[in-house]
């Protein structure tokens, strides 16, 4: 089965991707709420599995430092705007 070339369906390209995708997998009974929830499902549990992966198996987890550097890249943010000029 061919994906059909989406920019010439004359319509809108993720409209019709969705389309697509409902007629030809049997996902017609999947609703936009329901997909959005397991899209966010998704990345939560791969954010939670990698901060747990981050805090106990990774090389460097047994070198002592701030937890939340450890899980996230977000103290960068911190430092850099904490301090002053």
């Amino acid at each position: 089965m061919a994906l059909p070339l989406l920019p010439l369906l004359g319509g809108h390209p993720v409209r019709d991707f969705w389309i697509w995708i409902s007629n030809n997998l049997g996902l017609s009974s999947i609703t936009g709420s329901q997909l959005l929830t397991a899209i966010l499902g998704s990345i939560i549990t791969y954010l939670a599995g990698r901060s747990f992966y981050n805090l106990y198996f990774h090389p460097l987890s047994k070198y002592p430092g701030p937890k939340i550097a450890a899980i996230t890249d977000l103290w960068w943010v911190f430092a850099r705007y904490d301090t002053p000029f």
